[in-house]
């Protein structure tokens, strides 16, 4: 009876808390293909946003090819284009990763998705908070996956606020999943 007892809480314990992915470095070997998509709104589909990615990840990864910006959005768009949608759809199954970095053609695929923005003036002051997920997937496999939320304010405008929060979120998916630095 005692037995049966453990192994009934066991098995509630393992139900409660499913397994989740530890963020890992992944590798990307010199001159291999690294495609970086945005899943957000349409307000993050701007140069202001696609230049602090290149730039990010051009540090992050100096030997990688990068498809990143306006050339990776447009994949995205025929991505779902392809599939009948007008307009990209929320990603909601690994599948839909797996296909997507299949679609890209590259060797690694990092789908970065901003799943919420709350924007907040109050007084003479904006915040903003901005949540990101980012998963580095390649056709059948997801190698690694982060999750973040991060906020920040300005006096100047909401746009610098949520800049902010959107900078900050991706530092944060970068100091996981990129490798480390080489000490000089």
């Amino acid at each position: 009876m005692l037995q049966k007892a453990i192994r009934f809480l066991l098995a509630a314990i393992f139900c409660l808390f499913p397994a989740t992915m530890q963020a890992a470095p992944i590798s990307v070997a010199p001159g291999e293909t690294l495609a970086v998509i945005l899943d957000a709104p349409s307000d993050f589909s701007i140069p202001r946003y696609y230049s602090t990615m290149q730039n990010e990840f051009k540090k992050n990864f100096p030997t990688a090819k990068l498809v990143i910006g306006n050339q990776a959005q447009d994949i995205y768009y025929s991505y779902w284009m392809d599939r009948g949608f007008l307009e990209p759809q929320k990603m909601v199954q690994t599948q839909e990763l797996f296909d997507l970095a299949a679609y890209c053609k590259a060797d690694k695929t990092i789908v970065l998705l901003v799943t919420e923005t709350i924007m907040d003036d109050d007084d003479d002051e904006y915040r903003a908070n901005l949540r990101m997920r980012a998963f580095a997937v390649t056709p059948n496999k997801i190698l690694t996956h982060v999750q973040t939320s991060r906020d920040d304010h300005s006096r100047a405008s909401n746009l610098r606020a949520k800049k902010g929060a959107f900078d900050a979120a991706l530092d944060d998916v970068l100091k996981e999943i990129a490798p480390p630095k080489e000490k000089k």
